[in-house]
């Protein structure tokens, strides 16, 4: 959840972009030895899928696009889990 929130966040403000894809990287560095790839990507990628539902109900909020966004990245999360 941490790591969809974040992505979600990096979305939502492009000042925020380059921070979150910094801080996703670090912790997938630090907990690499730690966390099965394929089963990691497939949580995040429910994760994503979790987030997209609870934006249906504010959508004016988010940038147009958000939720292609977040399907999407859940779809190639997906192909990486299998």
């Amino acid at each position: 959840m941490f790591l969809a929130t974040i992505w979600r966040l990096g979305l939502r403000d492009k000042l925020l972009a380059t921070e979150a894809e910094q801080v996703e990287k670090a912790f997938l560095a630090g907990a690499a030895q730690l966390l099965d790839e394929r089963a990691l990507a497939w949580h995040r990628a429910a994760a994503l899928l979790r987030l997209t539902d609870k934006l249906s109900s504010r959508l004016s909020e988010w940038p147009a696009g958000t939720q292609q966004a977040l399907l999407a990245e859940a779809a190639r999360l997906l192909e990486l889990a299998g």
